[in-house]
């Protein structure tokens, strides 16, 4: 049969992409005719892999002018739905002369928008599948109304999950329409963990509320001091990601939990992770559960609509925790990260229990709703044949010694390394003889010290070079634990543009891996491994030299001892004093390159071992603003640690006229305990002067009525400074009164004297409802308008509420207004 999927556009990162390709991809492989329509697309070339057989159809490219009609407004797409926008009178007739050329047996939407656009346009022959990839809970009530009266024109209708299967059939009238659950297929791996990787936490998605990531950072810093190898990783991308990084400074967590961005292929991801956690408010499926099972690795998942709870086995395959509960999480987390062996057991359960998930087994599934819907006559559907690897296609293997194996489907007659980047113009090509071999070696021993990047590409025949594709990326053997090092050579290799395979080659015949860069309002703690430590060395120095010709150093102690461990402490006044003299008038910025120099000599300091291809862009630590020359009176200087793009680890220091006056603490993180029925507020006193005696945290009325309400804080010292963490009762006896708080935290700055300050909150917003005996009452936590964090607490104002709810019945929201 012929099989149209229609998406809104198939070039960009996202679960709804990534299933449709998969499932468009095991159609194909059934022997049907496949083809992807996308509305719009923004780049060449999708972003995610489509299988050979499946033919891919654009109808607007974004970067061109718009055609006629772009200005009329659609009549088929509902303006209801938030991409509205996007559509025009042309989308409408470029999406009906598709469908009418392509005359398939079945065409199927993938969004609610483009559901209702199908339904209400009905190509001629063709049965009308709507796919759900959100849940019926997550639309808004003037879309659910579109939907109730547009979607009795489908044929079918395809939620994932069969809880949302049950919601559309008792909450929407839809006669004749077949309501059918179909989950999502994943692909098996080419790569799968042998249990043995890294410590890490794993999560990936977008970066939004719903998908809780604020969660597993609270519930991660509760358990991080018990677990002290592991680190948490989130990959992906979104509005949140500088929120989060908020977040992960007011939790003193910036060595231990990475914003990685967003990873093309999440199966390469997944072997190098330990646990896969899932802290989702709200999953309309749970892809990315599913993939980390198939690629051997045991999950720990909220509890949330509607999905894992159908896809994971509590106790066997992963763990099953209460929803939007950080505390339940983190004894998850807890439970996991401290039993191997119960990784192992649960890792092999779900590689057994995933197979249900399989492409194959999915699509059969299609198959046999589609063969239902459009009734006997169409041809019997025959197997494709198995697509032949691309002649191009390269497999790029790290292993423990840090050598590269470049693994060809089809033999190179030559291998050309071109150089790019900080660099490039003085160094040439390197050229690699194939001789016939499948397998090229790149020995990172035979390229300069440091960092060196470099494009791949193949001559075949004496031709061109032309650039290889990274068809695929192992890194489960490469090096990561710095004290199994005895010194850094290894080859990294990197997605270029338009997925072109580079490599990224580090080499130092001595090398200091850091651990660990903890930064306080007056200094900055770093530590690390030192790679093949012949022994201690009590009288090492970490040294800061200004980079350019001004020759100017700073040295501080940083001993070294048996293990290759080291610790050095940088003053934040004595750097800005060293660099004083260097800074023109104008402010000039001053970079400090960073080495350790012990009795062997001067050691690289950077992170170069731990999987990560662009650390510069992972790692964000916090900034001290330290006073300028004469006093605080006399402006201020802002120094930051940062990880360069080779992986070295460099000072930034500037000047600014701007008096100084940073807030001891500047973020909060808040999160809701629901089983207490409480906020908790965490953050990090970052000043040297503030013990942990001498922090508080009390709730000022916003309006300036009432007296200030001193809260319940425990805290600790840590590297970055005093982490506390305060209780907001909402019940019982110790319950706050009603009102709109601010939060205030109030230390000891490095003076002696008492310093407070109204910290932000990077969000996301939380509102809670419960009932206090006859009486509904809510609280909501929010950022301030201007500046800090609020705290509301009250009683729901039930007539104002029945108003809202009253205005969304069209009949009764006009009487309400008096329109009617």
């Amino acid at each position: 049969m012929k099989i149209v999927y229609v998406l809104h556009t198939l070039y960009g990162i996202g679960g709804t992409i990534r299933t449709v390709a998969n499932q468009a991809g095991a159609m194909a492989a059934l022997g049907h005719e496949v083809e992807v329509v996308s509305v719009f697309r923004h780049r060449d070339d999708p972003v995610l892999p489509v299988g050979p057989s499946v033919q891919v159809t654009w109808l607007v490219d974004v970067r061109e002018p718009p055609g006629p009609g772009a200005d009329r407004p659609s009549l088929l797409y509902p303006v209801e739905e938030k991409h509205y926008g996007a559509h025009s009178a042309l989308t409408d007739a470029l999406i009906a002369e598709r469908l009418a050329q392509a005359a398939p047996d079945v065409v199927v939407g993938t969004r609610a928008g483009i559901n209702i656009l199908l339904a209400r346009l009905r190509p001629d022959g063709a049965a009308v599948v709507g796919q759900e990839h959100l849940t019926y809970r997550m639309y808004d009530r003037a879309l659910l109304r579109a939907m109730a009266r547009d979607y009795r024109r489908l044929d079918a209708i395809a939620p994932v999950t069969e809880a949302d299967a049950a919601a559309y059939r008792s909450r929407m009238r839809l006669p004749g329409v077949r309501v059918q659950a179909v989950p999502n297929c994943v692909p098996a791996p080419e790569l799968r963990t042998s249990g043995a990787g890294p410590p890490s936490v794993v999560a990936a998605g977008r970066v939004t509320g719903m998908k809780g990531f604020d969660l597993l950072l609270e519930a991660f810093a509760r358990v991080a001091g018990d677990h002290p190898d592991w680190t948490v990783r989130v990959f992906g991308r979104g509005q949140g990601v500088e929120a989060r990084r908020r977040q992960i400074h007011a939790l003193g967590l910036e060595d231990r939990a990475f914003m990685m961005g967003a990873h093309p292929r999440m199966d390469e991801v997944w072997p190098l992770a330990s646990v896969c956690a899932v802290p989702s408010r709200d999953e309309p499926f749970g892809m990315i559960l599913v993939e980390a099972m198939r690629a051997g690795v045991p999950v720990v998942s909220s509890d949330c609509p509607h999905g894992p709870a159908e896809i994971l086995r509590h106790g066997e395959d992963g763990l099953l925790v209460a929803n939007e509960d950080p505390d339940a999480f983190a004894r998850a987390l807890d439970r996991v990260m401290g039993d191997d062996a119960l990784r192992a057991r649960m890792g092999a359960a779900a590689l057994r229990n995933s197979e249900r998930y399989s492409p194959e087994a999915v699509a059969r599934m299609h198959e046999a709703l589609f063969r239902d819907l459009i009734g006997p006559g169409d041809r019997t559907a025959v197997p494709a044949p198995r697509a032949a690897e691309p002649p191009d296609r390269c497999t790029a293997v790290v292993g423990a010694d840090g050598v590269l194996e470049l693994r060809f489907s089809t033999p190179p007659g030559l291998v050309v390394l071109r150089p790019v980047g900080t660099g490039a113009a003085g160094r040439q090509e390197r050229r690699l003889c194939a001789e016939g071999a499948r397998t090229v070696h790149v020995d990172p021993r035979d390229f300069p010290e440091g960092t060196t990047r470099w494009d791949v590409l193949r001559s075949d025949g004496g031709g061109a070079p032309v650039p290889v594709p990274a068809s695929l990326v192992d890194l489960r053997s490469a090096p990561y634990e710095p004290r199994t090092v005895k010194r850094l050579a290894v080859a990294v290799p990197e997605r270029g543009p338009g997925g072109r395979l580079r490599i990224a080659a580090r080499r130092a015949d001595r090398f200091a891996e850091v651990g660990g860069v903890a930064v306080a309002a007056e200094r900055i703690a770093v530590s690390g491994t030192v790679l093949g430590s012949t022994g201690p060395d009590p009288e090492a120095e970490l040294v800061l030299t200004a980079r350019g010709d001004r020759g100017t150093e700073a040295r501080f102690p940083c001993p070294v001892d048996a293990s290759g461990r080291f610790g050095a402490l940088v003053p934040a006044g004595a750097l800005a004093e060293a660099g004083a003299e260097l800074m023109g008038a104008d402010g000039d910025e001053v970079v400090w390159d960073v080495r350790l120099r012990n009795g062997r000599g001067d050691h690289l300091v950077g992170r170069c071992l731990l999987g990560a291809g662009d650390w510069k862009q992972v790692c964000a630590y916090p900034e001290i603003e330290h006073p300028g020359p004469g006093g605080a009176g006399r402006g201020r200087t802002r120094i930051r640690p940062y990880i360069t793009a080779g992986g070295h680890l460099a000072v930034r220091m500037t000047r600014e006229e701007e008096a100084l006056g940073p807030p001891p603490v500047r973020d909060v993180s808040v999160c809701w305990l629901p089983r207490r029925c409480r906020f908790e507020v965490s953050g990090t006193v970052r000043t040297l002067g503030a013990r942990p005696g001498d922090v508080g945290v009390r709730l000022v009325p916003e309006n300036g009525e009432g007296a200030p309400v001193d809260l319940p804080v425990t805290s600790t010292r840590t590297p970055a400074g005093v982490r506390f963490t305060a209780g907001i009762g909402l019940a019982g006896s110790a319950r706050v009164p009603f009102g709109r708080w601010r939060v205030e935290v109030q230390s000891r700055g490095s003076d002696g004297g008492p310093v407070w300050s109204f910290p932000g909150y990077p969000g996301p917003r939380l509102r809670k409802r419960w009932w206090r005996g006859p009486v509904p009452v809510y609280a909501v936590a929010a950022p301030a308008k201007g500046k800090g964090t609020v705290i509301e607490h009250a009683p729901v104002r039930l007539l104002q509420a029945a108003r809202r709810r009253v205005s969304h019945l069209p009949v009764l929201g006009r009487l309400w207004r008096g329109r009617g």
